[in-house]
């Protein structure tokens, strides 16, 4: 529906205007009408509803990781969740999406939700072709995939190369640049940066690769015209399960949270400018009248303070019954970079936990 411009601001993208209810909760999106498929097929807003929808269908299979950026849409939840939902919604016509005609699209939200025209720029919100409804594995392949953004792929070679040439049924078409895009798929950080500096490569690094933490610190000095590190909208973190003990206990989660040094973290493992993340909300996103951390600053949720931690982490323990930490598994993504952090967190728990 939008997407940003080089300064992250929100722009038209296939709805060229829209319109927003006094209330907040009634967004109508006019497409424009020269928005086309990759296959010269229209793009309609039966496709924006068809494809919100089947994010949210339980019956999807696997089921979309994505779905709860759609809980904003009126209904959307209880749509999506089905097991042990007293309030799940059966019929997917109550979701609050809604094709009005080919061109319009009027979209419910449960609350007002100020950041809404930066979600649907987002690729969970895209529209998707019918084709999808008579092959569920329409994405495993170059030549069943119709897609209708600036570029489309031309040859997929799985787990080793991707080709993308300009889409000739784009509607900003004249803005395309490059002929042709060539992504290779390399699972090392090492090799990758490699590849780069033998111009192999043209872009290496975040968000398609992984720059390695210990070549940074050389890089700002070797290739310091080359590199550049920006912030994202985003927050690193880890998730406990709080169904199993000790995990169960609030005082053994808090305990793990504060006995981690986050700005010793940022300095001496990631290297890459991250800054210290005290709560879940990135410091780039908005509030309601200003950024959302001046609104709510981080430090109102907790302060890192091992000696509180060994004292929490002792009650929580006390509170279930164990007298010391069990053995704690850490599953993690793959890569250099990650492994690293997990390494040093680890270690961070173990000592200052007491355990």
């Amino acid at each position: 529906m939008t997407r940003q411009d080089p300064d992250g601001k929100i722009v038209p993208g296939v709805a060229e205007k829209w319109d927003i209810s006094d209330d907040q909760k009634t967004y109508t999106f006019h497409l424009r009408k020269d928005a086309k498929w990759s296959n010269g097929d229209p793009v309609t807003a039966h496709d924006f509803e068809y494809a919100w929808k089947r994010v949210l269908s339980p019956d999807l299979n696997p089921a979309s990781p994505y779905a709860y950026q759609l809980y904003y849409v009126k209904n959307a939840q209880n749509y999506n969740i089905a097991a042990d939902n007293p309030n799940h919604v059966k019929d997917p016509n109550q979701v609050g999406v809604k094709a009005l005609d080919d061109n319009t699209l009027e979209v419910q939200l449960e609350n007002p939700t100020p950041y809404f025209l930066s979600i649907v720029s987002f690729w969970t919100t895209f529209p998707v072709h019918k084709s999808a409804k008579d092959n569920a594995a329409w994405a495993a392949e170059a030549k069943t995939i119709v897609s209708n953004g600036p570029f489309k792929i031309a040859s997929w070679k799985h787990s080793n190369e991707i080709d993308l040439v300009a889409n000739e049924h784009y509607y900003a078409k004249d803005e395309i640049k490059l002929k042709k895009v060539h992504f290779v798929m390399v699972a090392n950080a090492s090799t990758e940066l490699q590849m780069y500096k033998k111009g192999q490569l043209s872009f290496a690094g975040f968000p398609t690769g992984e720059i390695p933490t210990e070549q940074i610190d050389v890089l700002k000095k070797t290739n310091k015209d080359e590199l550049r590190i920006q912030p994202t909208a985003g927050t690193y973190y880890y998730n406990m399960n709080n169904t199993k003990p000790p995990f169960d206990n609030v005082n053994v989660r808090k305990a793990f949270a504060m006995a981690v040094d986050r700005d010793l973290l940022v300095k001496k493992v990631t290297k890459g400018g991250q800054a210290p993340a005290f709560g879940f909300v990135p410091p780039s996103i908005l509030g309601e009248k200003d950024s959302f951390r001046k609104e709510h600053s981080e430090q109102d949720f907790f302060k890192e303070d091992a000696a509180q931690a060994k004292q929490l982490l002792a009650q929580g323990l006390k509170e279930k019954g164990m007298s010391k930490m069990p053995a704690v598994t850490l599953t993690i993504n793959e890569g250099t970079g990650h492994k690293k952090l997990a390494e040093a967190i680890a270690d961070m728990w173990r000592k200052k936990s007491g355990r």
